[in-house]
């Protein structure tokens, strides 16, 4: 979800304060979303294993955050790095994550292969907790819990702005009764809003918010213009949005984008911006 602040990007993809009091039909298309894929999971026959992972992740002024085991005041926290790599390499790190067998079964496999074409890469981040999920009651609680923990200050167009993207990582795992194996991400991406200075006055460390949230969307900018104009480079390594975001925009994914735009006289002249993000 992307465009200016107070649209009302998080009341789509989330949903209304407090989720935890809202009805399955006021859900947001994140919770809402993973409500259908356990709808989806239960009514196939052919499925005889599934597992539903989920993690969130904080981008805040650049640095990466866990929002269900956030740092605590006091304590060493554990470090969340960007790592790419193949999407093989990738396949064998969640094998070595399920069991030492799992991992000696794939790797023998992958040797045996004689098709060496290049791979595509997956992203993932280091240290990142990761969270297992039975249903969608399940979810909604951990949703509860990283919204809570994200970071939000009130500014002159909106009493609770974020002041931070929040990325949503659902891993599902599918094991079908002919043997087949289905490994799948999808990414659910909370965009902060963004500003005009002169119109939110926001001053001291809200202004530093600002110009992080700001420039981490003028990079991202810059990504879909490079994809749409089928430029050799393309920067996402510029910001750590857009490096994250990189298996999710090109390769063998789908992409979707929800555009919030006001209706106030405002935001007239900010309506551009957006509108045209969305073209590309």
């Amino acid at each position: 979800a992307y465009g200016q602040s107070g649209t009302g990007k998080t009341f789509s993809l989330v949903g209304p304060e407090p989720l935890s009091k809202a009805k399955v039909v006021k859900y947001g298309i994140l919770p809402m979303s993973v409500h259908y894929i356990f709808h989806k999971m239960g009514a196939n026959e052919d499925i005889v294993k599934s597992e539903v992972v989920v993690s969130f992740l904080e981008i805040y002024l650049e640095q990466l955050k866990d929002l269900i085991e956030p740092p605590i005041p006091g304590k060493t926290s554990k470090k969340l790095k960007i790592l790419e790599m193949a999407e093989g390499e990738f396949r064998l790190f969640m094998a070595e994550k399920e069991s030492p067998a799992a991992y000696r079964k794939l790797k023998h496999a992958q040797r045996k292969r004689k098709n060496k074409k290049k791979e595509e890469e997956v992203i993932i981040v280091q240290n990142l907790s990761e969270h297992r999920v039975q249903n969608a009651q399940d979810f909604v609680k951990l949703c509860v819990q990283a919204n809570d923990n994200r970071s939000k200050h009130e500014t002159n167009l909106n009493a609770s702005s974020s002041r931070s993207h929040m990325i949503c990582q659902v891993q599902l795992k599918i094991s079908k009764r002919n043997g087949t194996q289905t490994v799948s991400k999808l990414n659910i991406v909370d965009l902060a809003g963004s500003e005009k200075i002169s119109k939110t006055q926001v001053k001291g460390s809200a202004l530093d918010e600002a110009k992080s949230i700001n420039a981490s969307l003028t990079t991202l900018r810059n990504v879909i213009d490079g994809l749409a104009k089928g430029r050799k480079h393309v920067p996402f390594r510029d910001s750590k949005l857009s490096m994250i975001l990189k298996d999710s925009l090109g390769g063998n994914t789908r992409t979707s984008l929800l555009i919030a735009v006001s209706p106030h006289k405002w935001m007239a002249a900010r309506l551009r911006l957006p509108r045209h993000t969305g073209d590309r």
